[in-house]
């Protein structure tokens, strides 16, 4: 009986440890710290060709993702520190965390700010996007890179707003306005 009462515990250790390594120390930074692209309300969608993708703001750092007619949603993560020029809000994608959607079972998702000196520094950057994901500019900077990963079971969705300068650019070339609509909350 003791023995069984020690490999339950057993069991039982091993099985919380990975649950607790699934989640990082992830720090409860005020939201206003972050360079988000979305606010509470606001809907994304983009047209890539991978297909269409639907990004819903919930409440605080939580996003809901549709596409192929179902929706997953993610409470992403603050990012401590700038990666790769953003200092927005990840969600790694550990393990398979949603029920399978057309063999998608998680997500890799990233929202933030990317902001360049110079027009042709942030070209080169959506350029860089593009040859990884399959990617869509507005004019107005908002990049949205969507791609399936089906030997990972994977969606990737990365959301970015481009600032040139401190400011939202105008009349970027290669813009794909009719495929990205960006719909803001109403005002309360």
């Amino acid at each position: 009986m003791k023995a069984l009462v020690v490999v339950l515990a057993c069991v039982c250790l091993s099985s919380c440890m990975k649950l607790v390594s699934l989640v990082p120390d992830v720090p409860r930074a005020p939201l206003d710290k972050l360079e988000l692209v979305m606010e509470e309300g606001d809907r994304i969608t983009a047209t890539t060709s991978s297909g269409t993708v639907e990004i819903l703001a919930g409440k605080g750092l939580m996003r809901t993702y549709t596409w192929d007619g179902e929706s997953r949603t993610a409470t992403l993560w603050a990012r401590r520190e700038r990666w790769n020029g953003s200092l927005g809000a990840y969600f790694a994608g550990p393990g398979e965390h949603w029920k399978d959607h057309h063999g998608i079972r998680r997500g890799v998702l990233e929202e933030g700010q990317q902001h360049f000196n110079g027009r042709a520094e942030a070209i080169a950057w959506i350029d860089g996007q593009s040859g990884d994901y399959a990617t869509v500019h507005s004019s107005q900077g908002l990049v949205v890179s969507f791609h399936k990963v089906p030997e990972r079971k994977q969606l990737n969705v990365v959301v970015s707003q481009i600032y040139i300068g401190g400011r939202k650019p105008s009349g970027l070339p290669g813009a794909s306005d009719g495929k990205l609509h960006f719909d803001k909350r109403s005002s309360p």
